[in-house]
C-alpha cells in the first residue's frame, strides 16, 4: 500500500477521543482548502486522475511483463530461489560452489530470466491503476516488489558472466538494472520512488562487483565509467510526492464521506469491542485540521526535497523540530508521515555517492593498471576529486600495497572506516578494494 493510507488507518482509528465541543478550529475547512490551493500552485497535484499516466503502446509498455513476472513468483519454489540469489549478492568473494548454486537456480528460473530481460528492453513503464474507485487505500502494488527482485536476477546472470570471463558482456547486460530503475520511477507514488532507489543500488552493486573481477582489463573499467555516466540518473522524489499529495487529498474527501462511526471500527479484529467513534462535527474539523497540516508537511517537504544535500539536513531538522511544537492533536497525521517522507528524500543523494564512489574506484583501477602501482591521492587519477553530497567535500582515499579504500565523510563530515571503534555513519559510502 501507500504510506500516506497506512498511516491514516492506522493512526486516526485509534486516536484518542477529542475534548468535548465547542469545537477550536472554526476555520479548519477553510484552511485545508487554501492549503490545497497553495500545492496546486507549488506543482503538487491535488487530483487523484492525475496519478494515472497515459499507457504507452502494448510493445513499448514493460508493465505487462512485470505483472505476469508477479504471477509467477507467488510459487514457494521461486521465493526459494530469490532467497538464494539474495543471498548471494550479499557475500564476496564467492566460492566455485555459490557459483554452481547460483547457475542452476538461474537454469531453474529460466522463464523468469527470459521475462526480466523482455522487460528490460523496453522504454516505458505504466501500470493502469483504479485510483477513481472508491478507497484508495485498496490500491495494491505486487508488480513494483517484482521489479527489484527482477534487478536481483539480471545482476546474479552479470556476475556470472564476469565469473566466466565475459566481462564486456557482464557489464552490457547490468546495464539494464538502471533501465529496471526508470521503469519502477514511473509511477508517481513514494513506493514506486523507494523501489527505484532500490533498484539502482542493485545496479550499482552489480557494477562494483565486476569491476572487482576485471582488475587486469582497464577497458572493463573505462566500460563501467561510461554506463554510469550514461545511464545513472538521479531520481527525486518530487514527482512521488506530487502523486502522494493527490492521494491524500482523495484519501480525505473518501474518509469523511466515511464517517466517523465507520472509519472509528476500520480494520476492527473479528469478536473486538466496537470502537466509541468522535462526535460528527469533531470528527470532520479533526479531519480538516489534519488535513491542512499533513498538505502543508508535503509542500515543505516538496520544496527541501529540491535541496542539495549539504543544506537538505538542515531543512529538515528544522521541519521536524516544528512539527514537535505543534499540538499533537492536530498534527498527528503530519508528525507520523514526515519522518518517513524525509527518510526517502535522502535516498536519492545516497545512491549518487554511490555511484561516485565506483567511478572513483574504476579510475583508481586503470592508473594502477598503467603505473603498476595504486596511486598516492586521488588527484593522480583526476583532474578533478568528486565531492560527496553529502558533506560537500571531496570523497576520501587510502592505498596500500594490496588494495585501497575510498569513503565519502557523510553527514558529519567526519566520518573515516579506517578509525577504529568509529559509528558507522548510514550517510557514508564506503568501496574497498578487494
Amino acid at each position: 500500500m501507500n504510506i500516506l493510507p497506512i498511516v491514516l488507518a492506522s493512526l486516526l482509528a485509534s486516536s484518542p477521543t477529542p475534548p468535548p465541543l465547542p469545537l477550536s478550529h472554526p476555520d479548519a475547512y477553510r484552511q485545508y482548502l487554501a492549503e490545497l490551493e497553495g500545492a496546486r500552485h507549488d506543482g503538487l497535484w491535488t487530483d487523484i486522475r492525475q496519478v494515472q499516466q497515459p499507457l504507452p503502446p502494448v510493445h513499448q509498455n514493460a508493465a505487462i511483463e512485470y505483472t505476469e513476472y508477479a504471477a509467477l513468483r507467488k510459487s514457494n519454489a521461486v521465493k526459494a530461489d530469490e532467497d538464494l540469489i539474495k543471498e548471494f549478492l550479499s557475500t564476496k568473494p564467492h566460492a566455485n560452489a555459490e557459483i554452481a548454486n547460483i547457475r542452476a537456480v538461474l537454469k531453474r528460473e529460466h522463464a523468469l530470466l527470459l521475462l526480466a530481460h523482455a522487460a528490460a528492453m523496453k522504454p516505458s513503464c505504466v501500470f493502469q491503476r483504479k485510483w477513481t474507485q472508491g478507497d484508495p487505500t485498496s490500491v495494491l502494488f505486487p508488480e513494483l516488489i517484482s521489479i527489484r527482485a527482477v534487478a536481483r536476477l539480471i545482476t546474479a546472470e552479470s556476475i556470472l558472466m564476469a565469473h566466466d570471463g565475459k566481462l564486456q558482456q557482464a557489464v552490457t547486460n547490468q546495464r539494464l538494472c538502471f533501465r529496471l530503475a526508470k521503469h519502477a520511477s514511473s509511477e508517481p507514488i513514494l513506493i514506486s520512488y523507494l523501489v527505484a532507489v532500490a533498484s539502482q543500488a542493485i545496479a550499482l552493486h552489480g557494477m562494483d562487483r565486476i569491476l572487482a573481477l576485471s582488475t587486469q582489463h582497464p577497458q572493463i573499467a573505462a566500460s563501467i565509467k561510461i554506463a554510469i555516466h550514461s545511464d545513472y540518473q538521479t531520481i527525486s522524489p518530487s514527482y512521488a510526492l506530487q502523486g502522494e499529495t493527490a492521494i491524500f487529498a482523495r484519501l480525505m474527501e473518501y474518509t469523511q464521506h466515511m464517517g466517523p462511526v465507520a472509519f472509528a471500527n476500520t480494520g476492527r479484529k473479528s469478536g473486538e469491542a466496537l470502537r466509541t467513534p468522535k462526535p460528527k462535527a469533531l470528527f470532520d474539523e479533526w479531519l480538516d485540521v489534519n488535513g491542512r497540516s499533513t498538505i502543508h508537511q508535503l509542500r515543505e517537504l516538496s520544496s527541501n526535497a529540491k535541496l542539495p544535500g549539504k543544506s537538505i539536513y538542515e531543512a529538515i531538522d528544522n521541519q521536524l523540530a516544528r512539527l514537535k511544537a505543534y499540538p499533537a492533536d492536530d498534527y498527528t497525521l503530519a508528525r507520523a508521515l514526515s519522518p518517513e517522507f524525509t527518510t526517502s528524500i535522502q535516498h536519492r543523494y545516497l545512491m549518487t555517492a554511490t555511484a561516485q564512489s565506483t567511478v572513483i574506484a574504476a579510475d583508481v583501477l586503470i592508473w594502477s593498471a598503467q603505473h603498476h602501482r595504486f596511486p598516492s591521492t586521488l588527484a593522480q587519477t583526476t583532474d578533478r576529486v568528486p565531492i560527496d553530497p553529502y558533506s560537500g567535500k571531496p570523497f576520501q582515499y587510502a592505498s596500500s600495497s594490496n588494495g585501497f579504500v575510498i569513503w565519502s565523510l557523510g553527514q558529519s563530515g567526519q566520518y573515516n572506516p579506517q578509525q577504529a571503534g568509529l559509528m558507522k555513519d548510514t550517510t557514508a559510502i564506503v568501496f574497498r578494494y578487494p
